[in-house]
């Protein structure tokens, strides 16, 4: 395992050939989960999200629920929030819908640590809600 972790850490950066890269990143979710030291590999894919590349970034941005998940809530707000956040600013239509279409599972991750974090009263269980629906009606208008 040691290996395989070392060939990430070596090659995904530097390798000139997008459709590797791609490869690299579309194996993360994977990665993450089974190595004990995932820091480095949580970069890349924070990395990945920032690519110049749009398939690169399109592919990462469509593991960020599963990634999120695989983190737990404590590490996946401290680690995606901004990002997240920043991606649901962009103008281009196609991370929109890559974002929209598991939003609903990243909220939830999301949601679950707000709620660690504040009492759960009904009337602010209806704010969150409503937080959370106009942020993806917002989200879908766009596109």
């Amino acid at each position: 395992m040691a290996q395989i972790q070392k060939i990430y850490k070596d090659t995904w950066g530097t390798h000139k050939n997008p459709e590797i890269r791609k490869n690299f990143i579309y194996n993360l979710p994977y990665m993450i989960q089974t190595f004990e030291n995932r820091d480095y590999l949580k970069g890349l894919y924070l990395k990945a999200l920032r690519d110049n590349d749009k398939n690169i970034k399109y592919c990462a941005i469509s593991f960020i629920h599963e990634i999120s998940k695989i983190l737990g809530p404590d590490e996946a707000v401290n680690s995606f929030s901004e990002i997240f956040e920043s991606l649901l600013k962009e103008d281009d239509p196609k991370v929109k819908e890559k974002l929209v279409k598991n939003f609903h599972e990243v909220a939830m991750v999301f949601q679950s640590k707000t709620d660690d974090k504040y009492e759960d009263s009904k009337d602010q269980k209806e704010v969150k809600q409503r937080g959370i629906k106009l942020k993806i009606l917002d989200a879908k208008s766009k596109f």
